[in-house]
């Protein structure tokens, strides 16, 4: 989680990547979204947003790299629930919350920079507090 992020990945962590980093984001009121990265390069990224209708944005992703990984086994019929129709099927299947499953992601809930600021004894094996030097 990082301050003033708008949901984005930060590009002093993205450049200093050396292994496999996941940013993965869950707004519960408007949407969800990861992307991954080899070191400092984007290898996927899908983007799920709702309001009045659902939008996605899957020209960048591909599971592969993730299969690859050994991040989601390729047996996962996760694929299969990426792409609702309806919101009820985005809210009955849940995809964002069987994706971060799948990942092994402990903490997937919504939860903003925010709420571990102001109630930090919640989070205190979750918080790691970093510089940004750039």
């Amino acid at each position: 989680m990082v301050k003033d992020s708008n949901f984005e990945p930060l590009d002093s962590i993205v450049r200093n990547n050396t292994g496999i980093l996941l940013h993965y984001v869950y707004a519960e009121d408007h949407g969800w979204s990861m992307t991954l990265f080899d070191g400092d390069k984007e290898v996927s990224q899908y983007i799920c947003n709702w309001d009045d209708e659902i939008r996605i944005e899957d020209s960048k992703f591909d599971l592969q790299p993730f299969f690859n990984r050994g991040l989601i086994s390729e047996s996962s019929p996760i694929s299969e629930q990426l792409h609702p129709h309806t919101f009820d099927e985005l809210f009955d299947n849940k995809p964002y919350y069987r994706m971060a499953q799948e990942l092994g992601l402990i903490y997937y809930y919504w939860t903003s920079y925010h709420t571990v600021e102001y109630r930090e004894n919640e989070y205190k094996y979750l918080i790691h507090n970093t510089r940004d030097d750039d």
